[in-house]
């Protein structure tokens, strides 16, 4: 099962902890990302839908209302798995109580309580792994939410897993920001001992690419097809499930009507899972912000592509303090990034949706035939653009995506980049060594070499020396290549200054100013 889900590589990380834990050595990890449905998709069909052996699987999940509801589904989850054996808790602890009398007995007196703490939970988990002498993986769900029912959690939670060898931790989180804090601060102890893997790093355009192809196979339409919907998916486990499965109930061709047919299933229709999820989102918007109003505008805003401050300011006719204000809002609520000056809705297909979709349920809230007729005119215009872009040659892409650079300050990386302001731009080929140059002038001057196959050490060494005789304030050189990458070309393109893009940046840039990706 585990070749059907896009997220291989974390999957693959994780049992391989699980088996290091199994064999004696001590793993925690932490699976952090954006979505809850996402990181419980992959937790529980791929990483723990096997049993382990001599080894109990015990999930506490932050969704229960009261501390006791999560003792007794710890208790039954401990009990049913040491027998075997599923029915009520009662008939359990009755059964139980001939092998795990002081765990039964602990069980039994916890319960007579009317306070609960987290601390009952995790004495439970000594108790038994004493007794037994078996092993258990802990999977703590949504971590912050556990923190707001029990108190004292961090601290008893701190105490556990440093003495607890015989215990596996899993904690995951969709709040990111929050999670990043938790584990910098109140487990800071803790931090080395756990081991982060993040689900929101996208996997490469080819890896993505071949993923979605396989999961339509016998299908094979034509790759802007599948360009158009990787612009939109991500990397979201759930989402290449759905869409593949839709895809393949609707496709008939590569005609736009097909990919409206497609978005109408998956985005527009009321009933279907993403609908739903999209909009409790906005719920959550709107319970949790008093000027939920102006945060749905200004995310609306950005998702049709005005994603500066400075733009968003004067559309909005809002003042600095104010849009930070609210922009900061929609960061912590996990619905936007800041990447320099400019801001970015994390999941794509949010944005899309936004745009497409939920922006007519406001415009038009009572006229159903005119929202619809609104929405799919923006979709069919969204195909178009995107096909059109997506035809062109790879030099004149590149050409058109530095035309969209106003001097942005934009995070690469762990490095935060200003992009270039050119007002003109010309291209010069150089057929013998394969590559274009883009030369742009505005407020600065730029050479940008763009090199379609392997790019290697000559090729950076070749781009010196064209460009070496130039010699003015404010020059900036950048080498994109759009295949293959020869590590000691990276190695020169430090050296000698040139900031060095590979396919998977320039695709990272061109979803942030809507444009089409590279394949």
């Amino acid at each position: 099962m585990e070749g059907k889900c896009i997220k291989l590589a974390v999957i693959e990380l994780a049992k391989k902890r699980i088996n290091s834990f199994l064999e004696g050595y001590r793993q925690n990890i932490a699976l952090l990302g954006r979505s809850k449905e996402e990181i419980d998709f992959i937790l529980e069909n791929f990483i723990l839908n096997e049993k382990y052996p001599d080894t109990v699987l015990l999930r506490i999940d932050g969704s229960y209302l009261e501390g006791k509801d999560i003792f007794k589904s710890a208790a039954y989850d401990v009990l049913s798995q040491y027998l075997d054996f599923y029915g009520y808790l009662d008939k359990l602890i009755i059964e139980s109580s001939r092998y795990l009398s002081s765990t039964v007995n602990y069980i039994k007196e916890t319960l007579k309580k009317n306070n609960f703490f987290f601390l009952d939970i995790l004495e439970l988990i000594n108790k038994f792994v004493n007794e037994s002498k078996k092993k258990c993986i802990l999977v703590v769900k949504e971590l912050q939410e556990l923190a707001t029912i029990f108190e004292h959690f961090y601290t008893d939670f701190s105490k556990f897993i440093i003495l607890q060898r015989r215990c596996m931790v899993i904690l995951t989180s969709s709040k990111l920001r929050e999670a990043k804090k938790i584990l910098g601060r109140e487990l800071n102890l803790l931090f080395g001992s756990f081991e982060i893997v993040y689900l929101e790093e996208e996997e490469s355009t080819l890896e993505s690419y071949l993923f979605l192809s396989n999961l339509l196979k016998p299908l094979n339409p034509e790759p802007y097809f599948i360009g158009f919907f990787l612009n939109l998916l991500s990397s979201n486990a759930i989402y290449y499930e759905i869409f593949a499965d839709v895809i393949k109930q609707f496709y008939r061709d590569n005609s736009e009507d097909s990919i409206v047919d497609i978005i109408e299933n998956t985005l527009y229709s009321n009933s279907s899972w993403i609908f739903q999820k999209f909009i409790n989102r906005i719920e959550l918007i709107k319970e949790r912000y008093r000027d939920f109003r102006q945060l749905l505008k200004l995310l609306i805003f950005i998702s049709d592509g005005y994603i500066r401050k400075s733009d968003l300011a004067f559309l909005l006719h809002w003042d600095q303090k104010g849009l930070a204000s609210k922009l900061q809002k929609l960061i912590d609520s996990s619905n936007l990034e800041n990447l320099g000056n400019i801001y970015k809705i994390p999941d794509s297909l949010f944005s899309f949706w936004l745009s497409k979709v939920f922006k007519f349920y406001l415009v038009y809230p009572s006229n159903r035939e005119r929202r619809y007729l609104a929405f799919k005119e923006a979709v069919y215009e969204e195909i178009a653009l995107f096909k059109e872009e997506f035809a062109k040659e790879k030099a004149q892409r590149i050409l058109n995506l530095f035309s969209s650079f106003r001097g942005d300050t934009l995070l690469i990386g762990d490095n935060r980049v200003r992009l270039p302001r050119l007002d003109k731009i010309k291209t010069i080929s150089y057929p013998e060594k394969r590559f274009n140059i883009l030369i742009g002038e505005g407020e600065e001057i730029a050479f940008v070499g763009v090199k379609e196959d392997v790019t290697q050490e000559k090729d950076i060494l070749d781009f010196e020396r064209i460009t070496d005789p130039i010699k003015v304030r404010n020059l900036k050189k950048i080498f994109i290549s759009l295949g293959m990458l020869e590590n000691s070309a990276r190695l020169v393109a430090k050296e000698s200054k040139i900031l060095l893009w590979d396919s998977e940046v320039v695709n990272k840039i061109l979803k942030l100013y809507h444009k089409p990706i590279f394949l």
